[in-house]
């Protein structure tokens, strides 16, 4: 009976065959156990063979006695009480494959066993590393500084690497495992030949430069630089670069440590600046420039037109032409922004005649912190103080005209109509329908929106509404009411 004994491989998983021994390979003994059906007396070798195929006989020595192995590859007992004979092959040294027994019964009689293992069944020797470091360096930069090294480990015998590599794949000298590392270390890489032998090595990397050099913009911010005209910021990297901006024409320079240059853009946008180490690696920083402002800012109004009646102090017109201005800028908060208009000509005459009805113009100007101005006309409307004033919701209405409103309840003045005492004006009827109506249709038709005790209306329809007023004296006004959601 071998120990370990031959494997056959099936597909149910494999077949035992004691008799035969392992093919290996193995690190540890291979054992023969041979027993008899009688007591065995003494059990001598005849014969050894290396190679499997040619014998030699059992030298005798005076050194070595009768009985005795001259070899430790192979030792043999015989346990008289067992009746077991074990021979073990322990593969240490002259590489004994083979062995021929003569086991001797108390009656004399003799028996042979040839007992016999494969060529490098039994490895215990562990497989042998060497290593092979290649730096590697990127073109076109100093050849100094490797960016990443290949680590090529070749051994004398196939194996297996544990903790690297590909499971599964022997490695030997015509199949060197090659590792690419980007640090900088001491890795020890583990290797297991078919026997279970363990081979370790320890390789070290260094000088390898994978960190990207760090830029940093003085200010961090620089969105909101003010200028107008043009922005400058300055930058610093931690090692020795080659700085390119990105701007129309790129720019490339050198850069030291630790030393700030100054960089100038005339355009708004969005620019990076790239910083490229002696090794070939690359950090980037985006720049914002939005500051240099050459954009005039805007101005626009709730109502183009406003309306005051003939022969309004100036305080009165200044208050409503102050009402009801937007301006914006693509850089400044409106806060920023200085908005002006003038009432009077280059010659001092007054561009809005308070004692004579008509439509005047007025010009706005707003400027921006870089100096920058946009202009748009206001109109004002004077109109005829003996003329009835219907204000809406705050809204100056005008005969015929049109005021915008909102879904809801608005508060309804009425001023400006002849008076028939001191204190009171002469009676009149107000009719609010929807829909834009004719005066001659008003007359004929029914106010569909009354006006409550404390003269307020509700308009809950989105559209047109015509408004039209009769007075006792048979003066009649008509405007259009447009109600958006």
């Amino acid at each position: 009976v071998w120990s370990p004994p031959h494997v056959v491989e099936t597909s149910g998983g494999g077949s035992i065959i004691e008799t035969s021994p392992t093919l290996g390979p193995v690190n540890t003994d291979i054992k023969a156990i041979i027993t008899a059906d009688k007591p065995m007396t003494n059990v001598f070798p005849l014969a050894y063979t290396t190679d499997g195929i040619n014998w030699e006989n059992w030298p005798y020595f005076s050194s070595v006695p009768k009985g005795v192995s001259f070899t430790p590859d192979l030792l043999y007992t015989n346990d008289p009480v067992t009746q077991l004979v074990t021979v073990t092959f322990s593969g240490e040294s002259n590489g004994v494959l083979g062995v021929r027994m003569e086991i001797t019964a108390p009656n004399w009689q003799s028996s042979e066993v040839e007992l016999q293992i494969s060529e490098g069944a039994i490895d215990k020797t562990a497989p042998e590393i060497e290593t092979e470091i290649n730096y590697q360096y990127r073109q076109g930069f100093d050849g100094k500084t490797p960016y990443a090294a290949e680590i090529a480990l070749t051994l004398n015998e196939p194996a297996y690497c544990l903790n690297a590599g590909k499971a599964g794949v022997l490695y030997d000298e015509n199949n060197p495992l090659k590792v690419t590392t980007i640090l900088n270390s001491t890795a020890t890489y583990r290797f297991a030949d078919k026997a279970g032998n363990i081979g370790n090595i320890a390789v070290t990397t260094k000088d390898i430069d994978r960190t990207p050099p760090k830029i940093t913009t003085d200010p961090a911010n620089t969105k909101n630089l003010p200028s107008s005209t043009a922005a400058t910021i300055k930058i610093k990297v931690d090692e020795a670069c080659t700085i390119t901006v990105d701007t129309t024409t790129p720019t490339t320079f050198s850069l030291s440590a630790d030393t700030e240059h100054t960089i100038t853009f005339t355009e708004n946008g969005v620019y990076q600046i790239k910083a490229t180490d002696n090794a070939g690696n690359s950090g980037l920083v985006t720049v914002v420039i939005g500051s240099i402002d050459k954009t005039a800012p805007m101005i626009s109004f709730d109502n183009l037109t406003v309306r005051i009646r003939q022969d309004s102090q100036l305080s009165d017109l200044e208050a409503l032409l102050d009402q009801g201005v937007n301006v914006w800028d693509n850089l400044d908060a409106p806060e920023k922004l200085v908005v002006t208009y003038d009432l009077t000509d280059k010659n001092g005459v007054d561009i809005v005649n308070l004692s004579q009805p008509g439509l005047y113009e007025v010009l706005y100007i707003v400027e921006d912190t870089a100096s920058n101005q946009g202009y748009a006309t206001r109109y004002v409307r004077v109109f005829d103080k003996g003329q009835p004033v219907i204000i809406i919701g705050g809204q100056i209405t005008e005969p015929e005209g049109t005021i915008i409103l909102t879904k809801g309840q608005h508060q309804l003045i009425v001023e400006g109509l002849k008076k028939i005492s001191a204190s009171e004006m002469e009676p009149y009827t107000i009719k609010i329908t929807q829909g834009i109506r004719s005066e001659g249709q008003m007359k004929y038709y029914n106010s569909t929106v009354p006006v409550d005790a404390q003269d307020k209306i509700t308009l809950n329809q989105t559209g047109f509404y015509t408004l039209y007023i009769t007075t006792q004296s048979r003066q009649s006004y008509r405007t259009l009411l447009y109600v958006e959601k």
